[in-house]
């Protein structure tokens, strides 16, 4: 495809379906192109044969787009969600396929706690590559991957100074300035202080759950010590405090059915402990007609909020030697620490709540050689890397009722427990079982003591150490001058150690209420001494090589069609849960993504139109998932775990559609459409309630999502420009997690009840001002304008029979200044 205006960095920006293009004032000639990295070298992206989304910083915040999540919402067939716990947790889904690799400044990122509602601050674009990325990235970019990019010292001192205020009391600050202390050496200092008020209401604390507390801190130091090597030092830092806006969504559980619930709702089976509410729709569902909890409120005694703090240090070296050949050598270290919290059952009491610590450590290495000559370009490398994660898992259960506060002891030794059991209830032995393993195996054990019901809890320091290496090449072929040939290949081995440490005496002690973390440290802890025994280190070695291949040709000047198939995968690994006392090592394998693509590329009518098209097939094989497993005896495992469940497969098509059909306005559609399946499984395959079939769809995968999107600049008399910009970005019902806890084959819920997440379309917009001397700019926002009431993690829980969620912003308006020198 022909290049009009090739840019040396990224200068243009997208809508947020691929390949659409918003500027800030819109060129004459058409749309410019867009120089993206995806392939490891500079292209232009509607030269790229793979299915790309890019957007600027500025297009970042003219679209109202402040977080992974809102820019997920943006992008047809990506999906952003928080884990099952709350939206500390942050799940990617691309096309319906789970683990997106994501990298900041081409580092890879060990963990995303926190990354869903982490604010954007002063980057300069964001690039979301959809499908397998396990040739030229690897690390766990099977469905994808996302490249943040922060934005290079310039050469000239300036900087800029934005200030936000709006609803629920949004108070944000960001500064960023450019210092270049000579001609060689160029620097970029950034810092933010993100605050914004819970949403929320807490009918137990009064508070408002939700809030938010960012800080966040960039140094970049940049040497080009000459015209061929150039060294960039940067330093990134993120504190970010913010509160579970929990909710809990809906109470579905019956007398009949097994689980924790039951514990749960001891007071309401026998009514033998005063002042205990019963755990029920009518008083702790959300929004329940005529319950005492609001659509908005939850009652909820968790009082501690979670925290992430990351560091992130790296060192870019590119050298330039010979008439056509390049080395990057990138090395970085990364340190995460998380604190979190969860009231799982988000009551009033201590029923079910984990308090959390996690420290996870990452260096690595990156070497990568580019060069070509004639008509032949290649680029290939290696990639080392270890990383530590240690962390302290506490769950506590019913806790509270044996405390004193309230006496369950008394009912487990009165007549109701030890007498005959009253119609329609079940005994209290079948009651302590299920608390404990949330299966019902057809036998109950016989009642040794009230302290049964806390066994559901634990206290453990799970330690797990990888270290892996990688190396990987790509060529390019032009085959005459409308043909190019691309081939790739990657070899990935890696080693793993997982164990459980022992407590010992400096050991944290385990808190008693949800107040507090431990105090202490909470990782102190020895090795296993016996070999095989449970906790004691497990270790194994896997390796898999992928591949990949395009075919591109060029039918016009600027209309580029392509065929492709890529390939990636996850490690497989081994559980080793404790069964009778006895470790159980259960291996399970590595699981593969497969997947072709045709597409095309086309700027139309002078560049006034952009048309791009892309069609994928994926094959999902040995995909892994968590569920009910037998040991080799027969015995069922009373826990889930990971294991292969079978096959599946996705299909769709994504369109892009831009149109200047005058100087000053722009119109963009973006359209994703997908179709998933389970494809082999086992006869008979159950997990919990729901009996997989290939009617089955996977979790994080609407089937339709589209974006809308007009922007209008006014060039005023004076020379300032007033911009106007709207978009509607919609995403149809999806699942938040994958089918062993789904609810919509458990028979004793009423149709209707599980309606989960998705079938939302959120209205965001922006109106701005800009003087001719453009020093400054002053803008009212909107963001989720219809108010939308969107469950944003969590999962209806097939065990304890309640659905756990959490809830996006709602509505928000608020004004911004931004000064710039």
């Amino acid at each position: 495809m022909k290049v009009n205006k090739v840019h040396a960095a990224v200068v243009a920006a997208l809508t947020g379906a691929g390949g659409l293009y918003c500027q800030t004032g819109f060129a004459q000639e058409g749309l410019e192109e867009i120089v993206v990295t995806a392939t490891r070298r500079e292209q232009n992206l509607q030269d790229v044969p793979i299915s790309i989304v890019a957007v600027t910083g500025e297009n970042l915040t003219v679209r109202g787009i402040d977080t992974l999540e809102e820019l997920s919402q943006a992008i047809p067939n990506v999906v952003a969600t928080g884990g099952g716990g709350g939206t500390a947790g942050t799940g990617f889904s691309v096309r319906g396929i789970p683990n997106v690799g994501t990298y900041v400044d081409g580092v890879w990122q060990i963990d995303t706690a926190g990354a869903l509602v982490r604010e954007f601050v002063d980057l300069d674009r964001i690039e979301v590559l959809r499908g397998p990325q396990g040739t030229r990235f690897g690390r766990d970019s099977t469905g994808g991957a996302i490249r943040i990019w922060t934005k290079r010292p310039t050469e000239e001192f300036g900087g800029n100074v934005t200030a936000v205020a709006g609803s629920l009391d949004r108070r944000d600050v960001k500064a960023s300035v450019d210092v270049p202390f000579s001609d060689t050496v160029l620097t970029k200092w950034t810092a933010a202080s993100l605050n914004r008020d819970g949403y929320i209401e807490n009918l137990t604390t009064g508070e408002k759950d939700g809030a938010v507390d960012q800080t966040i801190f960039r140094g970049d130091v940049v040497w080009n010590a000459s015209d061929k090597l150039s060294l960039r030092f940067n330093y990134l830092y993120n504190d970010n405090t913010f509160t579970e806006p929990k909710v809990v969504d809906a109470i579905f559980r019956t007398y009949g059915d097994p689980g924790i619930m039951d514990v749960i709702g001891l007071p309401e089976f026998y009514g033998q402990v005063p002042g205990v509410e019963p755990f029920n729709a009518m008083n702790n569902q959300a929004g329940y007609p005529g319950g005492k909890v609001g659509q908005w409120q939850n009652r909820s005694n968790m009082t501690v909020a979670n925290n992430m703090e990351a560091e992130q240090a790296m060192v870019d070296i590119n050298w330039d030697f010979g008439e056509s050949m390049s080395v990057e050598f990138l090395t970085a270290y990364t340190d995460q620490y998380n604190k979190l919290a969860n009231d799982w059952d988000g009551s009033q009491y201590d029923i079910v709540y984990d308090l959390e610590q996690a420290d996870n450590e990452l260096w690595s290495q990156e070497i990568q050689f580019s060069g070509g000559k004639g008509r032949v370009s290649w680029v290939g490398g290696a990639y080392y890397w270890e990383q530590s994660t240690i962390q302290r898992q506490t769950r506590n259960v019913v806790g509270e009722f044996f405390s004193g506060q309230y006496d369950i002891n008394a009912v487990l030794n009165g007549p109701i427990c030890t007498g005959p059991v009253p119609a329609g209830m079940r005994n209290c032995n079948q009651i302590i079982f299920n608390a404990q393993t949330g299966i019902n195996p057809g036998t109950v054990p016989t009642i040794a003591g009230a302290a049964q019901l806390r066994g559901n809890g634990y206290d453990r320091i799970p330690h797990n150490e990888r270290d892996g290496y990688a190396v990987f090449g790509d060529v390019t072929i032009e085959l005459g001058e409308k043909n190019q040939l691309s081939v790739g290949a990657r070899y990935h081995e890696e080693n793993v150690m997982s164990e459980q440490l022992v407590f010992t005496a400096n050991t944290a002690p385990r808190p008693t209420t949800p107040t507090r973390f431990h105090v202490g440290d909470p990782f102190a802890g020895t090795r296993v001494p016996t070999p095989g025994a449970p906790g004691s280190p497990l270790e194994f070695t896997y390796d898999k090589p992928t591949g990949r291949f395009s075919f591109q040709h060029e039918f016009a000047d600027n209309v580029m069609g392509y065929v492709s198939y890529s390939e990636g995968f996850n490690s497989g690994g081994v559980a080793a849960p404790t069964i009778q006392g006895v470790r159980t090592e259960l291996p399970y394998k590595p699981q593969t993504i497969k997947t072709s693509e045709i597409g095309l590329r086309s700027d139309l009518l002078d560049g006034k139109v952009r048309f791009n098209a892309t069609y994928f097939d994926t094959k999902w094989q040995d995909f892994q998932s968590a569920g009910v497993v037998y040991d080799s005896q027969g015995r069922q495992v009373p826990q889930l775990q990971t294991t292969n469940v079978g096959d599946a497969a996705a299909d769709g098509f994504e369109f892009e559609f831009t149109w200047l059909p005058i100087e000053s306005l722009m119109v963009s559609v973006g359209l994703g459409l997908l179709d998933t399946e389970y494809t082999d499984l086992p006869p008979g395959q159950t997990s919990g309630h729901l009996a997989w079939t290939s009617e089955t769809e996977f979790a994080r995968a609407p089937d339709t999502s589209y974006t809308l999107g007009l922007e209008h600049n006014a060039m005023m008399k004076t020379g300032g420009r007033l911009r106007t910009r709207v978009d509607y970005n919609y995403q149809s019902q999806f699942w938040r997690f994958e089918p062993f806890l789904r609810m919509d084959a458990y028979p004793s819920i009423p149709a209707g009840i599980y309606d989960e997440s998705g079938d939302w379309g959120i209205v965001n917009a922006r109106l701005s001002y800009e003087p001719a001397d453009a020093a400054w700019e002053v803008a009212l926002i909107g963001t989720n304008l219809t108010d939308e009431y969107m469950i944003n993690s969590g999962f209806f829980h097939g065990i304890w029979g309640f659905d756990f969620a959490t809830v996006a912003r709602p509505r928000e308006i608020g004004a911004s200044l931004n000064f710039r020198f």
